[in-house]
């Protein structure tokens, strides 16, 4: 297990790679689906190279997610070495790995022009940042092909943290448990 940190020019970088793996293999998303928050941000970038998708967002996480983002969480986290930073992203992969899988809460919901869209059936890039337990892309590709039977659907992230998760992705930069800090995390120095 590894910890790369990314400055917003390697985060690019990664995101063009991944779509150009899309591209490589002959898949044209019609609409890019980003789950927010990360995946929303790779969705971002993936689409430039797509120009005639359609870019959206589903909002689902953990219902344990809380107080990740403080303004205080992000002092104490600038003050901290990078060696222990890393030390404790393995730490908090390792246990919650080994833990119950949290809850997914969140809808995947439209607007109507991306619905009408999906119900006539196209190609759907459903993207996030990293696969840890693939319990969100799980939900999200789950709830997206339960709604729009008729569409193609294909999964992308930067990274798959872990060796079995419930859900892989199609398309990935890393699958070899590599934990990324992305340029929007807390403990991001950038």
């Amino acid at each position: 297990m590894r910890v790369l940190t990314t400055d917003n020019i390697l985060f690019h970088n990664l995101c063009s790679k991944l779509a150009t793996k899309v591209c490589n293999d002959g898949f044209l998303p019609d609409v890019i689906v980003g789950i927010a928050s990360g995946g929303s941000q790779v969705a971002t970038i993936v689409a430039q190279h797509f120009k005639d998708a359609i870019l959206t967002e589903v909002d689902i996480h953990r219902s344990t997610k809380r107080g990740k983002n403080s303004k205080i969480s992000r002092k104490i986290m600038a003050m901290l070495p990078f060696r222990l930073l890393d030390w404790l992203r393995m730490a908090e992969s390792y246990f919650c790995s080994i833990r119950k899988t949290a809850k997914r809460i969140g809808e995947v919901n439209f607007r109507t022009e991306i619905a009408a869209k999906l119900a006539k059936g196209c190609n759907v890039l459903i993207v996030d940042d990293a696969i840890d337990s693939g319990t969100t892309m799980k939900l999200a590709v789950e709830e997206i092909s339960q709604k729009f039977p008729e569409c193609t659907i294909r999964t992308a992230v930067i990274t798959i943290t872990t060796d079995h998760p419930v859900i892989s992705a199609d398309y990935f930069i890393f699958n070899d448990k590599t934990l990324i800090r992305f340029p929007w995390a807390i403990d991001a120095k950038i």
